[in-house]
């Protein structure tokens, strides 16, 4: 009996390790204007202040007239407009991995990544930073970038640096940005049109 009720706390902690773990604070907001919340899975919307951790899993959400700033532990700056709904689906930094892929479901977002990380961050699987849209996917090589999600035409502009950008439907057909560029994904089935910004 003893037996059993340690393999049950044993089972109950294994299974609820991937929700401690994705709790894993990875910054916090530096800067909170009008109503920003924020969803944690299995709770309720909790409303933003300046200064609350920022956690891998959480869906972050700004009203009309709203925006926010998140500063990730590593320096990377992360700005939010308003009508704006992206989860930070992961993000690590360690010696041998940096990783960072925030899902923007709808509204505009300003990534600034230092220079330091940018250096680090690629198109490999193991050391990228990249935002997903319900089209395409825009990663980055040391930046600062806007990309947005309107009416199902997702967009990405560079001010500094260079990156990377794809349908989600055809992967295999990457295209580069540089600085002063933008690229355009007008559909689920268009191909990036990369044009002056």
């Amino acid at each position: 009996m003893k037996r059993y009720a340690l393999f049950m706390i044993a089972a109950c902690v294994l299974a609820l390790f991937p929700i401690w773990a994705m709790a894993a604070p990875v910054g916090k907001f530096t800067y909170v204007e009008g109503q920003v919340d924020v969803l944690t899975p299995g709770q309720a919307a909790r409303a933003a202040k300046l200064g609350d951790e920022v956690n891998v899993g959480e869906t972050l959400r700004t009203k009309s007239q709203s925006k926010a700033e998140v500063t990730f532990d590593d320096g990377n700056i992360l700005r939010l407009a308003e009508k704006t709904a992206m989860e930070i689906k992961e993000y690590m930094v360690s010696q041998d991995r940096s990783s960072g892929i925030l899902s923007l479901s709808r509204g505009k977002i300003q990534n600034i990544i230092k220079a330091a990380a940018g250096r680090i961050f690629g198109q490999d699987k193991k050391n990228r930073f990249e935002v997903h849209t319900p089209t395409a996917v825009v990663g980055v090589r040391g930046t600062d970038f806007f990309s947005y999600y309107l009416r199902g035409i997702s967009g990405a502009i560079f001010q500094e640096g260079t990156g990377y950008g794809y349908n989600v439907n055809k992967p295999e057909d990457v295209k580069t940005i540089r600085s002063g560029q933008a690229m355009v994904v007008a559909g689920p089935d268009k191909v990036p049109v990369i044009k002056p910004a």
